[in-house]
């Protein structure tokens, strides 16, 4: 046992060296202490030089002192010199005769000693010894009750450090959710003022208010442009450039313990217990951002603890699977079914009510997807959930991926396809109305829903050969809608027109069965080159727009 510093100032070991040399009027008094490591140390004295007192060490269960700290019990001589088979305590170069020493004792561990000694031979009556075991009695229980206020306090330094962490982590999340709301609103309201925009250009042909409609549509980019970097924090989005090794133990020791005070503090302020298991094997470092790591773990961690409402057991283990770093998050929570678990990724898709916004999933998979990693999910209702998410070891997971990249801003020169029929499903009326006018201005044949429910059963009466959706409507999303429409003919090509832009998983666009992805707001030429490249991609001819 080691006493810090703290401890140290609450404990004034030179005055009880000096008090235990005046109630037995000895010459010499020193306090030892000792460590983790059984080494002893004085930590004050009387009598002794200081030389001797700093440079003295001793080993417990070695010599006179080391004896009576390793058994704990007291050692009474009237004259050292006359037992020839024992050592000085301090060496030849302290000479002591009458001599007592007293463990420093807390319950069954002895930690130290008091050692009271004179350069004379001397009988210590039992009423001396009795004084000075009950001044070592109470030097010990100071010492301990210091060691234990030192300990309590750091332990409470460290839980106030968690919960600020935790604090810090919510407020994050939820501004990044308030933040992606926000963001796909904006996007909503920016694709109808510079769509509206462009089409009043064509009409319009006073100089004056053809200069204000361009300062109006200059100032909808630049808004955009704020908009995608407020997308960017509510996605959380890591870049390669950024990424070092990182120890996938250590983020994930650190997501526990900023998580505490939710799975412990809090479960048991609502007699709730959480027993919470790690369960980690060596492995080689990662490349990745650590805060994405641990945020993508505290979100793993959210969700168990979610999925458990009335207690039970969250594991996290960790493992090297061949050439792979391997980590699993398993509650014994309630489970899910095979319709929810196919959508938990899904962005504002949430079983846990209306409070909830149902990115937390949508995040994790994001920040996997930037580190290059994989997730599974195993489930059955009521008998709890397991994510296995998996990273390339090391460079490794620098090498380039490959898969479906949404569009970007700018695109090619405006191309179309030919005369096509094409199904718009937007449930935001204005751009519906937006995109049907632009279509329609490049001469195609299009019908509109409201919905992704009205819109499949609009396709499956009529024959299309484009699908234009957005990603977020009710009751049924452009996943959904994509994946409906692939299966009921893969070469029809589907256009992903969404306000969360290029923030989506490519693996799950692809997936999805989703063609192409343009970012809103867009320009009426990005539209017609999306369907150009999404029709070629069929094999369907185009044709330049005049």
């Amino acid at each position: 046992m080691i006493l810090d510093s703290f401890a140290a100032r609450r404990v004034s070991f030179a005055t009880t060296a000096e008090v235990a040399a005046r109630l037995l009027r000895v010459k010499t008094a020193a306090i030892v202490l000792t460590d983790s490591t059984g080494r002893l140390t004085i930590q004050s004295s009387v009598g002794l030089s200081p030389t001797l007192q700093a440079e003295w060490r001793g080993q417990r269960g070695e010599g006179l002192v080391g004896t009576v700290v390793q058994g704990g019990h007291p050692f009474v001589a009237a004259d050292l010199l006359a037992l020839a088979s024992l050592s000085l305590p301090f060496g030849p170069s302290c000479a002591l005769r009458g001599l007592i020493i007293l463990p420093l004792k807390a319950g069954d561990k002895t930690f130290g000693c008091l050692v009271l000694a004179d350069a004379l031979p001397r009988v210590f009556s039992p009423e001396e010894v009795e004084v000075v075991t009950l001044l070592a009695t109470q030097t010990a229980l100071a010492i301990e009750n210091a060691k234990l206020y030192s300990e309590t306090h750091h332990a409470y330094e460290e839980l106030k450090a968690a919960q600020e962490q935790l604090i810090q982590s919510e407020k994050a999340r939820a501004l990044a959710e308030i933040a992606g709301g926000v963001a796909h609103d904006f996007n909503n309201i920016l694709a109808i003022i510079v769509g509206k925009t462009q089409l009043t250009l064509k009409r319009v042909e006073d100089p004056i208010a053809r200069e204000g409609l361009q300062t109006i549509g200059e100032a909808a980019w630049r808004a955009a442009e704020t908009v995608r970097r407020l997308q960017s924090f509510a996605a959380i989005r890591g870049n390669d450039d950024e990424f070092t090794p990182v120890n996938l133990n250590a983020s994930i020791l650190d997501a526990v313990g900023v998580t505490r005070p939710r799975w412990k503090d809090e479960a048991e302020a609502r007699d709730l217990r959480i027993e919470v298991v790690t369960d980690l094997a060596d492995l080689p470092q990662i490349l990745g951002n650590p805060v994405d790591l641990r945020e993508m773990i505290i979100n793993l961690i959210f969700n168990a603890l979610d999925a458990m409402p009335e207690g039970g057991r969250l594991v996290i283990r960790s493992r090297l699977a061949g050439d792979l770093v391997e980590m699993s998050v398993s509650d014994s929570g309630v489970g899910m079914s095979t319709e929810t678990r196919r959508r938990i990724f899904d962005p504002f898709f949430t079983t846990k009510g209306p409070r909830y916004s149902g990115l937390g999933l949508a995040v994790v998979h994001g920040i996997l997807t930037r580190h290059y990693g994989r997730v599974e999910v195993s489930s059955q209702e009521g008998q709890g959930t397991t994510f296995i998410v998996r990273f390339p070891v090391g460079l490794e997971a620098m090498m380039p991926r490959t898969g479906l990249t949404p569009a970007k801003i700018p695109r090619p020169p405006a191309e179309a396809s030919a005369p096509a029929r094409i199904l718009v499903i937007e449930d935001e009326i204005a751009i519906q109305r937006l995109l049907v006018e632009i279509l329609r201005h490049a001469g195609h044949t299009v019908k509109a829903a409201g919905d992704g429910q009205e819109g499949l059963a609009l396709f499956g009466k009529e024959e299309f050969d484009v699908v234009v959706t957005d990603l977020s409507m009710p009751e049924v999303s452009g996943w959904e809608v994509a994946r409906a429409v692939k299966k009921a003919n893969p070469r029809i090509p589907v256009i992903l027109v969404t306000g969360w832009g290029d923030h989506l998983d490519p693996q799950s666009l692809q997936e999805s069965g989703i063609d192409l992805v343009l970012a809103k707001p867009f320009l009426a030429e990005q539209l017609h080159s999306a369907l150009a490249e999404a029709m070629a991609s069929h094999g369907r001819l185009t044709r330049q727009i005049p």
